[in-house]
C-alpha cells in the first residue's frame, strides 16, 4: 500500500478523506492515484485530520526502509 493510500484509508477512503480536508474527491483519488501526498498539503492534511480525530504522523507520508 502507498503512503497516499494508507492515509487516504485512515481518514475512512477518497469521499470522506475529502470531506474531511475540504478537497474535491477527484484531488484525494489523484493523490491515491499517484502514491503521495504533495508536500505543500501534508501539514494541512496532519492538522485536519487532528481536528477529525485521526492520527496521521509525519512519517505516515514516506515509504520507511525495514532496518534489518
Amino acid at each position: 500500500m502507498t503512503p497516499a493510500a494508507r492515509i487516504i484509508s485512515k481518514l475512512g477512503g477518497t469521499r470522506k478523506a475529502a470531506a474531511i480536508l475540504g478537497s474535491p474527491p477527484t484531488t484525494v483519488q489523484s493523490w491515491k492515484d499517484a502514491g503521495f501526498i504533495p508536500a505543500r498539503r501534508q501539514g494541512d492534511v496532519v492538522q485536519k485530520a487532528r481536528e477529525a480525530g485521526v492520527v496521521i504522523k509525519p512519517e505516515d507520508f514516506f515509504v520507511l526502509a525495514d532496518a534489518t
